[in-house]
């Protein structure tokens, strides 16, 4: 497994490319040139080629909000079924 700031520095020239409008196949040769062996597979770069053009060229930087997520509501039913068990 290729290092993490390597993997990094990959990300970050795939997303370079693609904003150039390469074609993930070049995108991989190019980073084959330059990282050799500790290039990312080719799988990798065709999913951050999906990823960032799903959005536009760039890569979202926030979480969807999730159920379950904390949130005044959810405070309050835990509250709520915290003093029903304990017989409040």
């Amino acid at each position: 497994m290729a290092d993490v700031d390597v993997c990094i520095k990959q990300r970050s020239m795939t997303e370079f490319l693609i904003s150039g409008g390469e074609t993930p196949i070049y995108i991989h040769e190019r980073l084959k040139n330059m990282y050799g062996d500790a290039t990312v597979d080719d799988s990798t770069v065709r999913r951050l080629v999906r990823c960032c053009n799903e959005v536009e060229g760039q890569t979202p930087l926030v979480d969807n909000q999730r159920s379950g997520a904390v949130t005044p509501r959810n405070i309050q039913a835990w509250h709520h079924q915290i003093s029903i068990s304990s017989g409040r």
